[in-house]
């Protein structure tokens, strides 16, 4: 018979994705650590060595049924990319293991890309011609921000790309297809593609891709 373990001390969650933000947006999210006893309050410490974000205690939460609040506010100064940051709680008591809470998300800048992520699903009972092709947007954030879309590339060579401009300085769209002898590979795979604008603050702005085969039916 087994039974559910109740948690002393840790995060109640170990992901915290704080979704799309405008960099210099204020952004401030709230988590809870748990702790059972509330003896050892005192032992406590909850640390970052990421320079991008704040954290501490919320004093007011005073342990109440077991439940301490920690609050995580996102530097107004960070850059424009990617958030993959870490959140250490830890007791001075070592009878009691370290827990650590991941936090992601990303800072818009003068230029966004949506959608972050793409993937392509291969049917292997249609014609590489007629495999869909996926498409982004490359787009000023920013009013009255121009910029120029120079060059895509993707970091496995696994890709081609076609790049039309929708409003000049402002607005592209990017159609990718995966190459044909992938079809006969029949093999799963994911990648990076890379995109490079003439925007001094962020002329590198990276998105993921998938490629998967789901299982036919007969």
């Amino acid at each position: 018979m087994t039974g559910l373990v109740e948690v002393q001390f840790g995060f109640k969650r170990t992901n915290l994705n704080i979704g799309r933000v405008r960099k210099g947006e204020p952004v401030s999210k709230t988590v809870v650590l748990l702790l059972k006893d509330a003896t050892k309050k005192n032992l406590l410490e909850v640390s970052t060595q990421s320079p991008k974000i704040i954290v501490n205690t919320v004093k007011s939460s005073q342990n109440k049924d077991g439940q301490i609040e920690i609050n995580i506010t996102l530097k107004q100064d960070v850059q424009a990319g990617k958030l993959n940051e870490t959140i250490i709680a830890k007791l001075s008591d070592s009878s009691y293991p370290a827990s650590s809470l991941r936090i992601t998300g990303t800072v818009i800048g003068n230029v966004d890309v949506i959608p972050g992520i793409v993937r392509f699903s291969i049917d292997t009972s249609l014609s590489f011609a007629d495999q869909p092709e996926q498409t982004v947007e490359v787009i000023s954030a920013k009013k009255g921000f121009k910029f120029k879309l120079l060059k895509v590339e993707d970091s496995r060579d696994r890709l081609t790309f076609q790049i039309d401009t929708l409003v000049v300085d402002e607005k592209f769209t990017i159609k990718m297809k995966p190459h044909e002898d992938i079809i006969s590979e029949r093999k799963n795979f994911s990648g990076e593609i890379k995109i490079y604008t003439d925007d001094t603050a962020q002329p590198k702005i990276s998105i993921y891709y998938n490629v998967i085969f789901p299982r036919q039916r007969r």
